[in-house]
């Protein structure tokens, strides 16, 4: 069976994101690391029916060449390079919907970006599951949604930012026809980060809204698989129904 693109794009962006510092060459960290990068492109490069076959055997011999002497600079910075290389072509044979879930450090206006074309799916109701919920989830990502679109924020009562229930306040005087409601769990019910759009499809998040993309790269990708996105999502929902609410 040919690979699927969309989960390889995905499963590099995870390890992308999990880069560790290669310059700490002789750790455990980097020697897994680059094993698992390596067996991904030979995996790539295996597939003749995926149209990458001809140009990853390059690719993974370069980025196995690089990785057997890392101790030097200029081959880690190609197995970065070679890493990043793929993701691009990867992403280039995703429909247009599904490009850009790989966040590189600093692009904050590209995580921007993922967030809303996320919520350009929404009819009815979304919610923003962020255990470190703060300001930022309203001011730079709930204000995407469309009007009359209902929104919920789930955080968690020990590790919520103060700052998130002004502008909750603040929120509900100015937008009356954006509904939103903020719920609080109770601490450390919340291990991801999460929206989930019409209590039907779920995206994880890498990082916390308040830091997404700021200093390290970070994913948004939709979970596909049927069994493992009902789970997630009827965990977060009856998490939501038990949570004790927030005062507007």
């Amino acid at each position: 069976m040919p690979l699927d693109p969309q989960a390889l794009y995905s499963e590099l962006g995870h390890l992308i994101e999990k880069m560790p510092d290669l310059s700490d060459y002789a750790s455990r960290d980097v020697l897994e690391w680059k094993s698992r990068v390596a067996a991904l492109l030979d995996e790539m490069a295996e597939d003749a029916a995926s149209g990458f076959n001809v140009s990853m055997v390059t690719e993974a011999i370069g980025f196995k060449s690089a990785a057997d002497n890392v101790a030097l600079r200029s081959n880690q910075l190609q197995m970065q390079t070679i890493a990043f290389r793929v993701l691009a072509r990867l992403e280039r044979s995703l429909p247009m919907a599904s490009r850009g879930a790989f966040i590189p450090a600093g692009a904050e206006f590209s995580a921007l970006d993922a967030v809303a074309r996320v919520l350009s799916s929404v009819h009815s109701e979304v919610l923003f599951v962020d255990p470190y919920a703060d300001m930022k989830i309203l001011s730079d990502y709930a204000v995407l949604a469309g009007e009359n679109i209902k929104l919920k924020i789930l955080s968690d009562e020990k590790t919520v930012k103060p700052n998130l229930k002004p502008a909750f306040q603040t929120w509900t005087k100015q937008y009356p026809s954006r509904p939103l409601e903020v719920r609080l769990a109770p601490a450390r019910k919340l291990h991801d980060r999460s929206i989930i759009v019409d209590n039907e499809s779920v995206y994880l998040i890498g990082q916390s809204f308040n830091a997404l993309a700021t200093r390290s790269p970070t994913t948004i990708s939709r979970m596909d698989d049927p069994d493992s996105s009902k789970l997630k999502r009827e965990a977060y929902l009856s998490i939501w129904q038990n949570a004790e609410a927030m005062d507007p």
